[in-house]
């Protein structure tokens, strides 16, 4: 492109030029007076060979001090991840030891306060696998034997520099868990331990060495629980495969199960719902634990198991089926669902069996082929008496190892019949004595039994005791033969009276004949 004539006046400017402009091209030719300058020709700037290039400004060197800590950094970071390796190589190798099992099996055994043998470890990265454990208890040990079937851990070296064995999970196929039974006896060189310290206390903890010297698991589920307990079958009872999961909490566990079932001696058998429990130390306190029962009943329970101490539980029943408390002859006799209130005591170790006690109410009770209530029907020619349905049934109980205590009995057919007492079962023998109410209606075919035998009249019915003993299969009963008694003695008497008046007619008859046949003067 050509250029262009310029004309420019400068005055006393200054013309500069950058020294980082580009001077090649042509040459700008200028007229100037005293006073001013003139670009008087087209003008391409041109470099002079006087100008001197600025020489470029370059970065500072590193230095000597500079190469040394590079190259220090990176030595570091190299011996950091040889370390790393090797010590996570060197961690797995006593993971998989003989010396690593023996450390468990003292922590846990120390935990159980009993001997613990796991089955050898199998290693897969960090997840462990064990064919079960066994444990022994000693005696101030709340069990008396526990096995664990098919044992998986997942194991984490998150807390190794705090000193702890870290477990994420740990799931156990089966745990048998036996409360009663031989213990062992704990050798002295192995001190009974004191009771733990609060979580807080025991992080601050420091051991000697490299290696951690505790195990913390961070949750745990057991697929099929079994409790067993009681040595000999009338204080025999167990838990069979619940479905449990523990999870740590403040100076315990929590634990949620459902599924299984609960069979005790003298108690029906009950289906598990759910179950929540809080473990604290050597005790268990049940927030809530749900059944049911074959037959469509229901049982709510709370409580406590204080190991060293003693178990306390109520329970809520509703509609629980009430043969299985009853003998096998009287589950023929005696019908019905139950309601009310219980309570379980024993103390633990559970040496004399369970007390269980309460108030029940018997809903859509029935009574059937009862001796007395036969005889009862036979005298009074009333068919309703061989099969009752109790519109009104309840007692109070109290059940231990050596009797059955029924106090507060009332079992009443309204209109027909009414029964009220107590009763008392030990070695196999039944004693009783009860007030037995009958209508008066009922009777009116059994001579002399208002007179001699129901003599008390309260609420509409008639009233009169009775005792029952003997045999719980086959109890005798008082009422039936003075009945019997009574209805002889009204024949009797009755006999002995129309002969009196007999009598009395004759003599009146042959005096009144005397009379006519031989008149007074």
């Amino acid at each position: 492109m050509a250029a262009r004539k310029l004309h420019s006046d400068f005055g006393e400017k200054h013309l500069i030029v950058g020294p980082g402009a580009d001077l090649e091209g042509k040459v700008c030719k200028f007229e100037h007076a005293r006073e001013d300058w003139r670009l008087t020709e087209p003008c391409h700037l041109q470099k002079s060979p006087a100008m001197r290039t600025r020489p470029t400004r370059q970065s500072p060197s590193l230095g000597r001090f500079g190469r040394i800590a590079l190259i220090s950094c990176g030595a570091l970071a190299a011996l950091l991840m040889v370390g790393y390796f090797a010590g996570k190589a060197w961690v797995e190798s006593y993971l998989r030891s003989e010396a690593f099992r023996t450390f468990v099996n003292a922590k846990v055994g120390t935990t159980l306060r009993g001997e613990a043998e796991f089955a050898p470890f199998t290693f897969t990265g960090l997840n462990v696998y064990s064919d079960g454990v066994r444990a022994l208890g000693y005696e101030d040990a709340p069990f008396a034997e526990v096995k664990i079937d098919q044992l998986h851990a997942q194991l984490s070296l998150r807390r190794f520099f705090e000193k702890v064995w870290q477990i994420e999970e740990v799931e156990a196929q089966r745990l048998t868990l036996r409360l009663d039974g031989t213990r062992l006896t704990r050798p002295a060189t192995i001190p009974a331990p004191t009771v733990a310290a609060a979580p807080t206390e025991s992080r601050k903890t420091k051991g000697s060495g490299w290696l951690p010297n505790r195990v913390e698991v961070g949750s745990a589920i057991v697929k099929e629980l079994n409790v067993e307990w009681g040595d000999v079958p009338s204080k025999a009872g167990g838990l069979h495969g619940l479905s449990l999961r523990a999870t740590p909490a403040a100076g315990g566990w929590d634990l949620d199960g459902h599924g299984g079932t609960i069979v005790t001696a003298g108690l029906p058998t009950l289906d598990i719902s759910s179950i929540s429990v809080r473990q604290r130390d050597r005790a268990l306190f049940i927030s809530a634990a749900d059944f049911t029962q074959s037959g469509g009943g229901t049982l709510h329970a709370n409580g406590e198991v204080l190991f060293d101490d003693h178990l306390d539980l109520r329970a809520q029943l509703n509609g629980v089926d009430l043969g299985p408390f009853l003998t096998n002859d009287w589950r023929m006799k005696m019908h019905g669902q139950l309601a009310g209130e219980i309570r379980i005591r024993s103390p633990l170790p559970a040496r004399d069996g369970l007390v269980v006690s309460g108030d029940v109410r018997v809903l859509g009770g029935q009574f059937e082929a009862l001796p007395v209530l036969d005889e009862i029907a036979v005298f009074t020619r009333t068919q309703q008496f061989r099969r009752v349905t109790l519109t009104n049934a309840s007692a109070s109980f109290t059940r231990d190892a050596k009797q059955l205590r029924v106090t507060n009995l009332i079992a009443e057919s309204q209109g027909l019949i009414r029964i009220e007492g107590a009763f008392n079962v030990a070695n196999n023998n039944v004693d009783g004595l009860f007030q037995v109410g009958v209508t008066p209606t009922s009777l009116q075919w059994l001579p002399g039994s208002q007179e001699r035998v129901f003599t008390e009249s309260r609420g509409g019915y008639l009233w009169t005791p009775m005792r029952l003993t003997g045999p719980v299969d086959s109890p005798k009963e008082d009422l039936s033969g003075r009945l019997v008694t009574a209805a002889g003695n009204a024949v009797v008497d009755k006999a002995e009276s129309v002969a009196r008046d007999a009598i009395k007619a004759t003599k009146e008859a042959t005096r009144s004949a005397l009379d006519y046949l031989f008149p007074k003067k």
